[in-house]
């Protein structure tokens, strides 16, 4: 994505914040493994499983407005802790995709595409809960 028309509002959620126009321009490149994951919590309706990935990222923003412009390391030097490709199902839709899941793969369709950049403490956490969609909080 090149030069993005996006706004910076530092002060969000605040009533009062004020919205600045900014651009922004990043590189995301994710390349699959052929290593599986599966992490799945019936009991709170959530499955995602997919690939291991690598992952990396190089952006840049400008708020003319601040003259203000950053630019993060270059993509060959972008790591991520964790990342996979994947499908993922939950809330209402995890009950049918369970019982899609048991048709002939003829008859699947993917419930959507998810890519994921986690650190060590997000991957944790997923790990001892069975989700992996929960940000670092």
């Amino acid at each position: 994505m090149k030069n993005v028309a996006v706004i910076d509002q530092p002060r969000w959620p605040a009533l009062d914040a004020r919205a600045t126009s900014a651009r922004m321009s990043f590189r995301l490149v994710w390349k699959a493994t052929d290593e599986k994951i599966l992490y799945e919590n019936a009991a709170k309706h959530f499955r995602v499983e997919g690939f291991r990935a690598i992952a990396q990222l190089e952006a840049r923003i400008d708020v003319p407005s601040l003259r203000f412009s950053w630019t993060s390391d270059p993509l060959a030097a972008s790591r991520a802790d964790f990342a996979m490709i994947g499908e993922e199902v939950n809330g209402r839709y995890y009950d049918h995709a369970c019982a899609v899941s048991r048709l002939p793969s003829e008859r699947r369709s993917i419930t959507a595409l998810t890519a994921t950049m986690m650190d060590e403490a997000d991957i944790r956490r997923a790990e001892n809960s069975g989700r992996s969609d929960q940000p670092n909080q």
